[in-house]
């Protein structure tokens, strides 16, 4: 029986994600936007489209994008660290967000660095602290995570509207939009 996330991406393949993504904000599939086994026809075709990433492919190595709330937390050397502990269902943040978190996990041996940014009209100037994890393991499998936690520098809510993640893995490119809701 086909799983929930691959009934609802065939949906949005099918019908296509206009501006907004409506259905990806009404389906109850997770936006943990994860990639796929790479395609016989072609090595270069390492990922796939979802709703969030209507064209093209990830880069090789990404494995996941996460979108939610950050989690921060003390690891047993006294860093901290920051992670998506429960990722939105759909890429939309709810009205009156101060405080957003985007998420790329990779493949250690694949990936050794990734320039990502989020670009929209925040209504003021942001602020980002890293949101990085190097070579975390569970469960023998290994990954690393890029990322960021963002806020307007004057503490006000994000304003409404469609953003964009923007990010770079060896000079491959994918942009994933998103979305804060209106009040």
């Amino acid at each position: 029986m086909p799983s929930k996330l691959s009934l609802f991406l065939a949906a949005v393949l099918l019908v296509g994600c206009q501006a907004g993504c409506q259905a990806a904000a009404q389906a109850p599939a997770p936006a943990v936007l994860t990639q796929a086994p790479p395609a016989a026809e072609s090595s270069s075709a390492t990922g796939i489209t979802a709703p969030a990433l209507p064209t093209g492919v990830w880069p090789v190595g990404v494995r996941q994008v996460l979108f939610g709330p950050p989690f921060r937390h003390q690891g047993a050397t006294g860093s901290w660290y920051c992670r998506i502990k429960d990722p939105l269902l759909a890429p939309r943040f709810a009205a009156g967000v101060k405080e957003i978190a985007w998420v790329v996990n990779v493949d250690p041996e694949t990936v050794k660095e990734l320039q990502g940014k989020v670009t929209g009209e925040a209504g003021g100037e942001l602020e980002a602290d890293l949101c990085k994890a190097m070579k975390t393991c569970s469960t023998g499998k290994c990954w690393s995570q890029y990322g960021e936690v963002l806020r307007r520098r004057d503490g006000q809510p994000f304003q409404a509207g469609t953003y964009r993640l923007e990010f770079e893995v060896a000079g491959q490119k994918a942009t994933v939009p998103f979305e804060i809701a209106a009040p």
